[in-house]
């Protein structure tokens, strides 16, 4: 269950009202949901009241201290013990943020032990009233509804990926999304555990979920793990579907070689298996491919397209020329 804001601003006035109580809270979510602007947003309270605040990666305060810690799915398993060690104690100001992969068995008891205090917030993706609040304090103006459509669609309402995209597009002449906006993804992409870099770049380029054990090469626990740690990431919705602009940020941001190693995979995968080709097939036209492969692959895929849209078939038919298929 995802926590209002009206919890959240009780939260805060709890700690407000009382910094010196006793209070341990976990804080979970993908990343780009919030959770560093709200652990900011507690450490700010904490030291108005004049209570110190630490950020768990050092040495421990023994009291009268607020203990509030961002990534913790990224310390060490001593660290992680020595703040379960706190969460137990009893006497804590203690708040962690954590993503729900990479989980350890040291995380796993430390979450254990926060939950037993309190359940975890839980942050969610913004609805589309908020999408549209958040992009007018950044706009300082209303915002058009065509704006918070855009950013609805692309970000799925991921905060930091809305303020990213509402800034990126108030710099440009048109309501569309700027290259600015996809390369503010290079930070995410870049720091992808490499199993799910290549699942999720491989499901941007069309690979359905019972292609990626054969096209990746890992066996179910394996891929299973790596699709935890893509949703993980924040690039994919509820549903698990690839965000609309993570999509074009993980095409754009990845090597083209990279990409046409995938695809030719992908495609050599599907042609066994008499598989469908257009949905692979479409995103190469205009690319410099050729060779038999995918002459052969633009042809199918044309042959798939040509009933429900033919414009589409003569690019794809064209295409297959150009890749080395002789001329019908």
């Amino acid at each position: 269950m995802m926590v209002l804001e009206s919890d959240l601003r009780q939260l805060d006035e709890s700690i407000a009202a009382d910094p010196s109580a006793p209070r341990v809270v976990g804080v979970r979510a993908p990343g780009g949901y919030g959770k560093t602007a709200l652990l900011t947003r507690w450490a700010k309270i904490y030291r108005d009241a004049g209570v110190p605040v630490y950020d768990g990666r050092q040495e421990l305060p023994t009291r009268d201290a607020a203990v509030l810690v961002d990534d913790a799915h990224q310390l060490d398993d001593e660290r992680l013990r020595a703040l379960r060690a706190l969460a137990a104690s009893g006497s804590a100001q203690l708040a962690i943020a954590y993503r729900p992969w990479p989980r350890r068995a040291a995380l796993t008891d430390l979450v254990e032990a926060v939950t037993r205090v309190r359940p975890p917030v839980l942050l969610g993706p913004l609805s589309r009233a908020q999408i549209g609040e958040r992009a007018g304090l950044l706009l300082g103006a209303k915002p058009s509804e065509d704006l918070v459509d855009l950013v609805g669609k692309q970000t799925g309402g991921v905060p930091r990926f809305v303020d990213r995209l509402v800034k990126a597009v108030s710099e440009t002449a048109d309501c569309s999304v700027p290259a600015a906006a996809v390369e503010g993804f290079r930070y995410e992409v870049d720091n992808l555990d490499d199993d799910v870099r290549r699942v999720l770049l491989a499901t941007a380029l069309g690979a359905a979920t019972d292609l990626l054990v054969s096209l990746l090469g890992l066996d179910l626990d394996a891929l299973g793990d790596a699709m935890d740690g893509a949703r993980a990431s924040g690039l994919l919705d509820d549903y698990g579907i690839l965000l609309p602009i993570a999509q074009r940020a993980l095409i754009a941001l990845s090597p083209w070689e990279r990409r046409l190693s995938l695809h030719q995979r992908l495609i050599e995968i599907q042609l066994a298996r008499s598989g469908a080709l257009l949905p692979l097939v479409r995103p190469l036209l205009g690319a410099p491919v050729s060779g038999p492969l995918f002459a052969s692959a633009f042809k199918m895929a044309g042959d798939e397209a040509l009933a429900e849209s033919p414009a589409l078939a003569a690019r794809l038919f064209a295409a297959a020329v150009e890749a080395g298929e002789p001329a019908q």
